[in-house]
């Protein structure tokens, strides 16, 4: 349990989210969880099997060394091939948990979609199953091969080995008969010796197995140790500036960034400037960026270039956490969770004080009080189908699409303290009277808080003070509705092709 929360904590210490995109991290969390959280009691356990083993083994070699040395080292000899076996096979299957890890993450995502029912739908629908029936079944293949490589690996030296063994042992009785026959020795120390052929063996192969095991589990708690110490992906203020509320502007100088030291560039030299108090929009086609910089907005990235300023401070120079207790922000593929529907809402900001009111608020001004109405248990009902509810009978609900992108506007506007409200397409499974009463009530928020608007549906976006026209990561154009209408240029054919688009 310890392991397990130390892993999982250090993984939300991060403060930006780079680890979750890299392959090999995640492969390395995969092993760390499987394997990792477990090395210290499989250790243990190892060292327990050791010192039992070695009991017996220094008994029986004290016996035979009284005797006569010479059969003391037999024994001794006859287990060094086993334990130096298993030494080299226990460093190989550390490595080859490693080498299975991306093997076994993408067995257990086309696992999940024979039981996800999004993914059920389309799976029957358009026929696929046995595709992903079979991308699972190769995964499993390849992990197999590996796996089975290694065991012919062990095979072939444990065969090497226990001839060895087998080979100093019976040595060790020829000798010892040998010099029964000459009355060197006696039948009671030839039954000895047979006796610590057994027992030595015993004794060895546990402790062999044990010490096998030990290596292991140190190499793969070598994956957790990994894990844990991932250094921090954004740069952390040691002395942070104290974050005063927004007046006057959030603004963008000269931002570039891309996700890849060697990919293309996302954004291009971006110059904006968000006025304090007042609404703002952000649009352009797809893959224009936009969705891009509301996450630098987040700091869950860091320009590569430039600074983005609150009032004229680099946001770096703030406390993260604190930053992000001043956004309340609703991303394009936001989150559903399988929580009640008041946990949903308040999932941001989980303060006892003054939850209801935050909670009725926030749902009264996204529109979702309607939603709650019509639930059996009202805010309380678990939403969902993974799981019961807590109060007894199975009360799980399913919400459409829009009802879903309400719950997540919710979330947004229920957090207390935040200043700048960035909502990335929140009307896009709108209807558009649902439209029309979301984007009345966000119009009378801007005298208290900075709203930026992120959509393809610019009949939301023209009464905003602020218009940025993104184009292939550059501002493109800027100014109100009026203005760059008259300007008759990307926003003007943007805006009149989506006019002519027949209604749904």
């Amino acid at each position: 349990m310890a392991l397990q929360g130390d892993l999982f904590r250090a993984l939300n210490r991060l403060p930006g989210i780079t680890v979750f995109q890299s392959p090999k991290t995640l492969d390395e969390v995969n092993v760390a969880q499987t394997s990792g959280v477990a090395a210290p009691a499989n250790a243990l356990l190892a060292v327990s099997g050791l010192c039992q083993g070695g009991v017996t083994l220094a008994g029986f070699v004290v016996a035979l060394w009284a005797i006569r040395p010479l059969y003391a080292g037999l024994m001794v000899l006859a287990a060094l091939p086993d334990l130096l076996s298993q030494l080299t096979l226990s460093n190989q299957r550390v490595r080859v948990q490693g080498q299975v890890a991306h093997h076994n993450r993408r067995r257990l995502f086309f696992m999940m979609l024979h039981l996800e029912e999004p993914a059920a739908r389309e799976i029957r629908l358009y026929r696929f199953g046995d595709y992903v029936h079979g991308r699972m079944q190769r995964e499993l293949a390849e992990m197999n091969q590996v796996e089975a490589s290694l065991a012919r690996r062990e095979l072939r030296r444990e065969v090497v080995a226990s001839i060895a063994s087998t080979l100093a042992s019976g040595l060790g009785l020829l000798m010892i008969i040998a010099a029964t026959v000459r009355g060197a020795e006696t039948i009671g120390d030839v039954a000895l010796y047979l006796a610590a052929v057994v027992g030595v063996q015993g004794a060895m192969g546990s402790g062999v197995q044990a010490i096998g095991q030990l290596t292991e589990a140190v190499g793969a708690y070598a994956y957790f140790e990994s894990v844990v110490s991932t250094p921090a992906d954004l740069t952390v203020s040691l002395l942070p500036k104290a974050i005063a509320p927004l007046r006057e502007s959030l603004t963008l100088k000269d931002v570039w960034f891309r996700y890849a030291p060697q990919g293309p560039w996302v954004l291009e030299g971006v110059n904006i400037k968000f006025p304090a108090n007042t609404t703002s929009a952000l649009v352009g086609v797809n893959g224009s960026g936009k969705s891009t910089l509301v996450k630098l907005l987040c700091r869950l990235y860091d320009p590569e270039r430039g600074s983005i300023l609150w009032d004229g401070v680099d946001v770096r120079e703030f406390d993260i956490e604190a930053l992000r207790a001043r956004l309340g922000v609703m991303f394009q593929d936001f989150m559903c969770y399988d929580l009640t529907l008041a946990e949903n809402i308040v999932m941001g900001d989980r303060r006892t004080a003054d939850r209801d009111r935050r909670l009725f608020e926030a749902a009264d001004v996204a529109g979702v009080r309607s939603v709650a109405d019509r639930l059996p248990h009202g805010f309380e009902t678990m939403l969902g189908r993974a799981f019961e509810a807590d109060d007894g009978p199975w009360s799980g609900a399913r919400l459409s699409g829009g009802e879903w992108q309400k719950v997540a506007v919710a979330r947004a506007l229920a957090k207390c303290g935040a200043d700048l409200l960035v909502l990335d397409e929140p009307t896009a499974g709108l209807d558009a009277a649902a439209e029309r009463e979301l984007l009345g009530h966000l119009g009378t928020m801007e005298a208290s808080k900075t709203v930026i608007l992120v959509s393809h549906r610019l009949d939301c976006v023209r009464l905003a003070a602020n218009i940025v026209m993104l184009s292939e990561g550059r501002v493109a154009e800027q100014g109100t509705h009026t203005q760059l209408i008259i300007k008759d240029g990307l926003y003007k054919d943007l805006f009149q092709h989506r006019r002519r688009e027949p209604a749904n």
